[in-house]
């Protein structure tokens, strides 16, 4: 969640915009827009897996992945806890397919990950 400091001058305002919030502009619009971004991945890769949709849940996963490990700390906040889960829903679809040194590989990064927190 973004929060937003009050500003109680207006020496802080230039050009219309507060200085504060010209300083973290990027920042608070690269969360608001990566934020429904995991959430729509999210939705699909349970989507898939209810539906016995394994492979699927892997190319999502994967790409999810990629797309996670371009973004900073900064613009995901729960950047790690993304990377945990996507791992844990990797675990989990080659657990299904059967896979069990991949599953058990996803998994321990899942643990490694969230052990880290």
């Amino acid at each position: 969640m973004v929060s937003i400091p009050a500003v109680h001058s207006s020496r802080v305002f230039q050009q219309g915009i507060p200085t504060v919030f010209q300083q973290n502009i990027p920042a608070m619009l690269s969360r608001l827009l990566h934020a429904p971004v995991t959430r729509n991945y999210h939705l699909t890769i349970t989507i898939a897996h209810n539906r016995g949709k394994y492979k699927e849940v892997l190319r999502e996963t994967e790409r999810m992945m990629r797309l996670v490990d371009t973004w900073s700390a900064d613009d995901l906040n729960n950047r790690q806890e993304v990377q945990a889960s996507l791992h844990s829903s990797a675990g989990n679809a080659y657990l299904e397919l059967g896979n069990y040194e991949s599953a058990l590989s996803e998994h321990q990064q899942d643990l490694e990950i969230a052990s880290s927190l």
